[in-house]
């Protein structure tokens, strides 16, 4: 993790109007000068495909004026994720006005369900645990963390820490809460997918944060809470602005998990007090507290609701589609399409659910079916999106 603790805090008064304090704020972070020239790749938080207003993702409006400023200064800019809804990434970020920011200011975006992959190891209490992400991430000179103010119902609140965990493709994503379905062992977990990223060669250049209209509440009985916050935060140490964040939500650092983790680890500075921070006097706005939905009350339902979530969705095979290019295989990090014969294939149960091999099919022989019983959530979950590639 970059050992620099100063925080830029800037104020921004509108999304219309955010070009100026986001260039503000990575300049005074130290981040430009790292950035000139290079190619870059964001890295927003993507939920689902509702409209901005709900503040639910990072603004799509603010990472298309990240993109422009990176441009200006020579970069070649990218802007990638794995949606929280399994199989419809590309419908998140186009329904979302993602895709529309991003390209009309010069950026690509990237699907990271689509692979191709590498492995990384979680490390920590996870040592030898392997996980694919994105090629993406190791192909960039530099990424930077784009993430939400936004309350998080089992970990508090989502800021750049917690964002990385879109980088991991499909339903792999559920199996981390599989994995740890304890509150505090997943907080450890997620603490440590900074480093295991930068052991792995991603050049992580630091986060800047959207916490113009931030996210509160949400979870059990507490309806959602959109809350101006009116500020762009920046940095080069993740946990250092995280600390930093949750302090200007009304947050103790001991109230989110990661910022405590992260500090008892000395993976950022051991209180906000000792966080260098530099711009503008931003007062503290509270955000309202999440409440807990039921999955969370017990680590027996935490595992079994993300095990459901992790089938909401599958892979299936056409043959009357198949070409036999042979792409499902070449991107599948199980190696679980087994290959019987010419336009025959067969998805073992090794798979994962990344659904690289749908996302990189070019004929539809890979297609996507969804759990009969879970339907309605999935529908429900993806309300908005187009889901006619839904066999």
């Amino acid at each position: 993790m970059n050992g620099s603790g100063t925080v830029a805090a800037v104020r921004c008064a509108s999304y219309e109007d955010c070009a100026e304090p986001i260039l503000r704020a990575i300049e005074l972070a130290g981040i430009l000068p790292e950035l000139r020239g290079r190619r870059v790749l964001l890295k927003p938080n993507m939920m689902k495909g509702v409209p901005p207003e709900r503040a639910e993702a990072t603004n799509p409006v603010f990472v298309g004026a990240l993109v422009r400023l990176l441009k200006d200064h020579g970069c070649t800019v990218t802007v990638g994720d794995s949606s929280g809804i399994l199989g419809f990434t590309s419908e998140v970020f186009d329904a979302s006005g993602m895709t529309e920011q991003v390209t009309a200011n010069g950026g690509q975006v990237i699907n990271f369900d689509a692979g191709p992959f590498f492995e990384i190891d979680l490390g920590g209490a996870f040592g030898g645990v392997r996980r694919p992400v994105a090629r993406a991430l190791l192909e960039a000179d530099a990424v930077l963390d784009v993430p939400k103010v936004k309350t998080h119902t089992f970990l508090e609140l989502t800021l750049s820490v917690k964002n990385l965990v879109g980088v991991f493709p499909g339903a792999v994503k559920c199996g981390l809460h599989t994995l740890a379905p304890d509150r505090e062992v997943f907080s450890g977990l997620v603490a440590g997918i900074p480093a295991a990223l930068q052991a792995a060669g991603v050049n992580i250049a630091g986060s800047v944060v959207d916490g113009v209209l931030a996210l509160g509440g949400r979870g059990g009985s507490v309806p959602p809470a959109p809350t101006w916050m009116n500020v762009v935060a920046a940095g080069r140490n993740l946990f250092d602005v995280d600390a930093w964040c949750a302090h200007a939500a009304g947050f103790g650092m001991n109230d989110v998990p990661l910022c405590r983790i992260g500090a008892a680890a000395g993976f950022g500075a051991a209180s906000v007090e000792a966080i260098h921070v530099v711009g503008d006097v931003i007062e503290p706005v509270r955000l309202k507290r999440p409440g807990r939905d039921i999955q969370e009350t017990s680590t027996v339902l935490t595992s079994a609701y993300y095990k459901a979530r992790g089938r909401l969705v599958r892979p299936v095979f056409d043959g009357g589609r198949c070409t036999d290019c042979g792409r499902c295989d070449e991107v599948c990090p199980e190696r679980c399409i087994v290959v019987v014969g010419p336009r025959d294939r067969r998805i073992s149960d090794a798979c994962t659910r990344c659904l690289a091999c749908r996302e990189v099919c070019p004929s539809g022989a890979m297609g996507l079916v969804a759990n009969r019983a879970l339907k309605p959530f999935l529908k429900s979950r993806a309300r908005g999106l187009k889901m006619d590639r839904l066999r």
